[in-house]
């Protein structure tokens, strides 16, 4: 018994993680969108958003 939790443990974190990963990755080039539309040097844009 012991062995299947440990097994959905794994299997469930990374899955939580890729989802995590995927989420993040989407508010960041939104957030780099915005500074670039509001004028911003694409190269730079990505600095800011760096501190997360």
């Amino acid at each position: 018994m012991q062995f299947g939790k440990h097994l959905r443990s794994r299997l469930w974190r990374g899955t939580v993680e890729d989802e995590v990963d995927t989420e993040l990755a989407f508010h960041v080039e939104m957030r780099v969108r915005e500074y670039v539309a509001a004028g911003m040097d694409p190269a730079v844009s990505v600095i800011p958003v760096a501190g997360l």
